[in-house]
């Protein structure tokens, strides 16, 4: 039997091992940003891509590891206040990002970004309205190792009618150039010295999207990332737009998140396998001491490894996010009233889930279904799954995969994370998809493009769902576009049609009624569900049914994940009210944040408590009101962060 003794000497080697890596995911110190996407502007034209565009590259810092201020929509003064405190964050940083959508313009040779306040009625007033872009980067200089700047504002200037004085000036088209940065960063303009920025016709701008498709690749440089964003944007543009790079690196960094990035720290695999062995050897030491194992290795805090219904969770960082779905039961299929229903979609049975179980927030992104073809060396057989014939960004779902592809995907997530990743059954699906609903739609008995990406033509006699040309998206949306249902999951009707594990069969008469997938012996025609973006509304209904074989894939196939919960892995019910503020308070009692009593009183010390959590742990909860989301944020820290 092992020693009480010596577990305690290995919960110390592990600790030492596991702390620095630990405190790199949790505070993200040694990667910084500052996003910035100004599109509604009080006396110019609005620039319609902006806010998304700062939202994808916001998203995709954070995936990476960053620490990110995102800000959409700001005034002169509150563009200084931005910059001034990123510079103070990017003060000792291994890598500071600087990122601008917005209106720029030169003048006298000067580049300014343009706040949405300005108004420009002269050009002297340029220096007193705007943003000198060459002070934003005088002042980042020399303070992290590697600071990059990428600057999405070559348009013409929106004031050039109004503006006196410009001639003078000599305001040219676009952006001037820059000098040459000091050692240690890179400056990239989305377009060269003189020349515009093309709008281009997909969700974002070229340059855009060519960062989202190369940031934070396992196996690209930032030069080489550089390289790439060039390239694509001049075939994307058709050479009428070619990016400007000013590199002044003297070593060439990685972004990716698991990378070392020249540290000896461990990479996100690591440290989710470290956290693993973690836990075992705690719940070890915890069942010696008479104490309850707890699955997350903290004895003192009892709610720590347990989810609640509702919660989103991440396994690592190439996995989905998922979200925590309550057992229960639901009729599966359509009344035979139902419009447009098929005669498989019946009889109806009642299927009741006597555990919760975890399904995919959303659709598998093409951006995660990149990461296992990189890492399995599997490409699909279809080319189309990146070359589909219109624009993607690795937020949009992977499309053009096979069931057997699809499966090979999840058994690699399984194998990866050691958990039990899976397609959903046709049931879960179903269940999932309805949250509670009885009507066709998850959302009541009516569809429209506020809710659904569908096919742009429509039945006028079919449940009112109108839409017009402007409310079409005409391909595949990005995965958290639009709004989620009562389960808190995305695009159950539309975007694109999913896989489930089931064998096709042409009745429900023979339907486990526990929820698991249909199987034959020999089976080769699998299941699809939800309908997509080039179906029209009636194929997008809670019950409809589609069948394929195993080997098909079509430019409107993707496919969602899920996986079982573990035994270690405790669900409970949503806390509400009192016994959420009193759990709040105890874990801010456990993080030393909280002095005060654990009463159930969300009061003034409470607020304060989390307040200091939040500059401490660099988290941005609410402190109005205690939340599940505030809960669970410091339920997964493990050290005590507000004692020094």
């Amino acid at each position: 039997m092992v020693s009480r003794f010596a577990i305690h000497a290995l919960l110390l080697s592990w600790f030492a091992v596991l702390l620095p890596a630990a405190s790199q995911v949790a505070f993200a110190a040694d990667r910084v940003a500052l996003v910035i996407g100004n599109g509604t502007y009080a006396n110019a034209t609005d620039l319609a891509k902006s806010a998304a565009d700062s939202r994808a590259i916001s998203g995709k810092l954070k995936e990476l590891g960053f620490e990110v201020t995102h800000a959409i929509d700001r005034s002169r003064t509150e563009l200084n206040r931005l910059v001034q405190a990123f510079v103070h964050k990017a003060d000792g940083a291994k890598i500071a990002v600087f990122f601008y959508s917005g209106y720029g313009m030169q003048v006298h040779g000067d580049n300014y970004l343009i706040p949405i306040d300005a108004k420009l009625s002269d050009v002297d007033d340029a220096s007193f309205e705007l943003l000198a872009l060459n002070q934003v980067i005088s002042a980042v200089e020399g303070k992290a190792q590697l600071t990059l700047m990428l600057i999405d504002a070559a348009r013409d200037n929106p004031f050039a009618a109004t503006m006196k004085g410009l001639n003078r000036a000599i305001g040219g088209r676009g952006l001037s150039r820059l000098k040459q940065p000091s050692i240690g960063m890179l400056l990239s303009l989305s377009a060269e010295p003189g020349a515009v920025s093309i709008a281009g016709s997909e969700r974002h701008s070229p340059y855009v999207h060519a960062l989202m498709q190369y940031l934070g690749a396992a196996e690209f440089s930032i030069s080489q990332i550089m390289t790439r964003v060039r390239q694509t944007v001049f075939k994307m543009t058709q050479g009428k737009q070619i990016p400007r790079d000013y590199n002044s690196m003297l070593e060439d960094f990685r972004l990716f998140a698991a990378a070392n990035n020249g540290s000896n720290q461990p990479g996100t695999a690591d440290t989710d396998r470290l956290q693993h062995e973690l836990a075992q050897l705690q719940a070890k030491l915890a069942k010696l001491q008479g104490q309850p194992a707890d699955a997350s290795g903290s004895a003192s805090d009892p709610d720590a490894g347990k989810y609640r219904i509702g919660e989103v969770l991440r396994d690592c960082g190439h996995c989905p996010e998922l979200v925590i779905v309550p057992k229960g039961d639901f009729l599966i299929g359509s009344p035979k009233n139902e419009d447009r229903r098929v005669g498989h979609e019946g009889p109806r049975k009642k299927i009741t889930l006597t555990k919760p179980f975890a399904a995919g927030r959303f659709e598998v992104t093409l951006g995660e279904f990149q990461k296992y073809v990189r890492a399995t060396s599997k490409e699909p057989v279809n080319f189309c799954w990146e070359e589909p014939g219109f624009i993607q960004t690795a937020e949009q779902p992977v499309i053009c995969v096979t069931w057997s592809e699809a499966k090979n995907y999840v058994d690699w997530l399984a194998k990866s994370t050691g958990k039990p990743f899976r397609l959903l059954s046709e049931a879960e699906w179903e269940y999932v998809a309805r949250a509670g609903k009885t009507t066709m739609y998850t959302f009541g008995r009516l569809i429209s493009p506020r809710l659904a990406n569908y096919h742009p033509i429509f039945d006028v006699s079919f449940s009112g769902a109108k839409r017009s040309a402007q409310q079409v998206f005409a391909a595949t949306a990005v995965v958290s576009a639009l709004r989620p249902n009562a389960f808190g999951l995305y695009h159950v009707h539309g975007n694109v049609a999913e896989w489930v594990s089931d064998c096709y069969i042409d009745s429900y008469e023979n339907l486990p009624l526990d929820g698991k997938p249909f199987r034959k012996e020999t089976c080769s025609v699998r299941v699809l569900r939800g309908g997509s973006w080039k179906d029209f509304p009636w194929k997008v209904r809670s019950a409809h049914r589609e069948y394929w074989g195993i080997h098909h894939s079509s430019k409107r196939i993707g496919f969602r994940v899920a996986r079982e919960l573990l035994d270690t892995e405790a669900v409970r019910e949503r806390l509400t009210g009192k016994a959420l503020a009193r759990a709040l308070q105890q874990q801010l009692k456990r993080v030393g944040c909280l002095a005060g009593l654990v009463d159930g009183d969300w009061g003034p010390g409470s607020r304060k408590a989390l307040s200091q959590f939040n500059r401490r742990a660099k988290k941005s909860e609410s402190t109005r009101t205690p939340s599940e989301g505030a809960l669970h944020a410091v339920r997964r820290m493990t050290a005590r962060v507000c004692v020094d």
